[in-house]
């Protein structure tokens, strides 16, 4: 389908929108396909986004602008670097020319059609798409919004600028970095390292539109993550009845996926019950002659059936009800065992962080204080 031009994504990316187009097989069915058209609404913010990105060179003050005069996605979210490099880096938006056939030619792409079909009518169409992989590429159905031109310019700028680069978080010093949220705003609070083991945390929006859309304060992090490991630990320690009743809570659970199990096989042999009943009469109705036994034969079956689908549904819910007992006896165990190891103070700060993650269901900070919830009733 990939050599043919088609698109096999299952969202269509901003700009597009998705058509489906039918066709007649060699069999004589009717098929469908999925091909893109652009999108007006978002089409000309494509462009935008490729035009800004050609002046400006960097993703970071593409990403502040936008978001500073809340221009959102097709989602009606803030964009983000990771969304707007994949915008800017994605081969449909690239006019399907004998320029885009050269450059993908270059870097050691599958090409299915021939370079005399590259005429710039159409954009292309990208399978396993990805810089180090070979990508094949076909020619599309659909109009192209971006010139090769200007595709090939930009992937230029981006290959060549390491400062384009997503800025990832201290992984090793942060310890509530990926927990820590704005109170204010709800984006994460990123590590930002000054020195040596000294760090701030600040609101990723407040970061991204330079205080346009939020000012929370930032807050010392090497002292905060400190002061959050005390006080889940004091918590948790003030709480070891509630810890010493877990195993009592298993055991509650456990009896009453038991309980379930027993009433779905009694359900199950109900189910069994009914339709040996249903064959038996459809027997019955075959060997019968008479019309008006017949018909208290059907009403019998049709009652029998509905019987069985209200049986199919307990037994639905009971499954359901079962699968949440597991995972709530699941979770049990996994706090039960993280609050023991997070005492451990041998333990590096990326095991903390993963611990913390099972314990802590909510940790915000509003720029005066904090505040935390944990899961399971601590």
């Amino acid at each position: 389908m990939a050599k043919l031009g088609r698109y096999l994504g299952a969202k269509a990316p901003i700009g597009y929108k998705k058509k489906k187009k039918y066709y007649i097989s060699k069999t004589g069915n009717k098929k469908t396909y999925n091909v893109l058209e652009p999108d007006k609404t978002f089409a000309p913010q494509v462009k935008d986004i490729f035009e800004r990105y050609k002046s400006w060179q960097s993703i970071n003050k593409l990403m502040r602008y936008y978001i500073q005069n809340g221009i959102k996605s097709n989602t009606s979210k803030d964009y983000t670097c990771i969304a707007l490099r994949r915008i800017l880096t994605n081969p449909v938006y690239c006019q399907a020319n004998e320029k885009a056939y050269e450059y993908f030619k270059n870097l050691g792409c599958i090409i299915t059609d021939k370079r005399e079909n590259f005429t710039g009518e159409f954009g292309i169409s990208a399978f396993r798409r990805s810089r180090t992989n070979k990508w094949i590429i076909s020619i599309g159905e659909h109009k192209p919004i971006i010139s090769a031109k200007d595709f090939i310019f930009v992937q230029d700028i981006i290959y060549k600028r390491s400062e384009n680069k997503i800025r990832k978080t201290n992984g090793t010093v942060a310890l509530l970095s990926g927990i820590l949220r704005c109170k204010n705003c709800g984006a994460y609070m990123r590590p930002y390292s000054k020195s040596g083991s000294r760090f701030y945390y600040v609101c990723e929006m407040k970061e991204n539109s330079r205080k346009c859309k939020c000012d929370t304060k930032n807050i010392r992090g090497d002292l905060f993550d400190q002061q959050i490991l005390d006080y889940v630990i004091k918590i948790t320690d003030s709480k070891k009845n509630e810890f010493r009743s877990f195993n009592k809570k298993k055991n509650h659970i456990t009896k009453k996926q038991i309980d379930i199990s027993e009433k779905i096989k009694v359900l199950e042999n109900q189910i069994n019950e009914n339709e040996n009943s249903i064959s038996n009469l459809i027997k019955k109705i075959a060997s019968s002659n008479n019309e008006t036994i017949e018909k208290y034969i059907e009403q019998k079956i049709e009652e029998l059936d509905r019987q069985i689908k209200s049986f199919q549904a307990q037994i639905e819910s009971f499954k359901n009800q079962n699968d949440n007992f597991t995972k709530e006896k699941l979770n049990i165990e996994i706090v039960s065992a993280s609050i023991i190891k997070l005492k451990n103070k041998t333990i590096d700060t990326i095991t903390k962080r993963n611990l913390l993650k099972n314990i802590i269901k909510e940790l915000g900070w509003d720029g005066s204080s904090f505040f935390i919830s944990l899961f399971n009733h601590l």
